[in-house]
């Protein structure tokens, strides 16, 4: 972790919905977890275009990472609901819920609801849980249609500057030709963003990048 750091990389430990690990895993998460050079916690979450039958063990092992949570670290979430597009914020809620119960979580954890997807209908309830509250968006927003994803684009539109991160999610989500990924695409997210907020890419990735600098290297609110 020292040279990643001695590079500019800020560190995260995670348990991601679709892992099935050992004890022997679980014992190596908990060591690096509790390194005091680790930014954040994440990603960690639910994954409902999974079988629905992983869905329990999902939510048991999210609750079991919860229990590691100091009190600094910034909780990165990953949530996906099921293609049924009639609850796209089921996924999300689900996590909303089951974090505002937990004593470690906190109403003042710095949070990054990572490629978030949610919809305006679920953003105000989310921050008035957790005000300090960050929701990253990748170019797979270039996929939704004002005709079947209204709400998510609404609440693209209405989210406040200072609340936006942008990613690349690499290696998925390939853009500008390329078959894979990398970080250096993250304009391709800005371009995409940025058209459906009626703003220049440019300027939305200046912004994004001082809020990523405030979250994860000052540690500040949005």
């Amino acid at each position: 972790m020292d040279s990643w750091i001695a590079h500019g990389a800020v560190i995260a430990v995670g348990w991601h919905p679709l892992t099935s690990g050992t004890e022997e895993d679980w014992q190596r998460f908990t060591t690096l977890i509790s390194s005091p050079e680790v930014t954040a916690l994440g990603e960690i979450g639910l994954d409902r275009t999974e079988q629905p039958d992983t869905w329990f063990t999902q939510m048991l092992n999210m609750e079991k990472t919860l229990s590691t949570l100091g009190p600094k670290p910034v909780l990165v979430l990953h949530s996906r609901s099921s293609k049924d597009t009639q609850t796209p914020d089921e996924s999300w809620f689900t996590i909303l819920q089951m974090h505002r119960n937990h004593p470690k979580v906190g109403r003042d954890r710095l949070v990054h609801c990572h490629c978030f997807t949610g919809t305006q209908a679920l953003t105000p309830r989310w921050l008035e849980e957790f005000p300090n509250t960050y929701f990253g968006y990748t170019n797979l927003v270039r996929k939704f249609s004002e005709k079947d994803d209204a709400e998510k684009l609404e609440s693209i539109r209405r989210m406040e500057p200072g609340r936006m991160l942008l990613e690349t999610d690499a290696p998925y989500f390939g853009n500008g030709g390329a078959r894979r990924n990398t970080p250096a695409l993250l304009g391709y997210a800005a371009l995409e963003v940025g058209r459906i907020r009626d703003e220049p890419w440019k300027d939305l990735l200046l912004i994004c990048s001082e809020n990523a600098y405030r979250l994860y290297v000052q540690g500040q609110p949005s």
